[in-house]
């Protein structure tokens, strides 16, 4: 059976404190790839990102953990349309600069990380939802947490 799991990483930046939760994850998929193929089974990993240092951020851990097991991971980026779609959840209002997108400036006030992670959220469901109809061939969704394996709550679970 392939499995097939969206994580949508709401970190914009590789900051310090984002790398101890992004090495959680990654292991977390190491421990569920290597219990899944001890079945017979297969784990791909789509991953949404919003800013490709994320990519460089989980090859470098894909290294060094490389002894413990491998990890098929698909990363994937949302495109404008997914941005401009979601940005009223930021209070924003886009703007197009020449195919480079921009927040227009309401006033000095700061965008709530509560915003910022609604916005990650929204935007990087579509894009999984949108990657996996188009690479993978009838899926069954499954949306219940207590059906994934090791019982983790992901963005996408389904199985082929």
């Amino acid at each position: 059976m392939r499995h097939i799991f969206g994580i949508v990483v709401r970190e914009f930046s590789v900051a310090t404190e984002n790398a101890a939760k992004l090495e959680m994850d990654y292991l977390a998929m190491v421990r569920i790839s290597n219990e899944l193929s001890a079945q017979g089974d297969i784990a791909v990993f789509y991953m949404v990102i919003m800013n490709n240092n994320m990519v460089r951020e989980f090859e470098r851990l894909s290294k060094r953990f490389e002894d413990q097991g491998q990890v098929e991971m698909i990363f994937v980026s949302p495109d404008q349309q997914d941005f401009i779609k979601h940005m009223p959840i930021l209070g924003k209002d886009p703007m197009d600069l020449g195919g480079l997108l921009v927040l227009a400036t309401q006033g000095p006030e700061e965008i709530s990380a509560d915003k910022v992670e609604a916005f990650a959220l929204a935007v990087g469901n579509d894009t999984l939802l949108r990657h996996v109809q188009r690479r993978e061939k009838a899926f069954s969704q499954i949306k219940e947490r207590y059906l994934m394996p090791a019982g983790l709550d992901f963005d996408f679970y389904a199985v082929v």
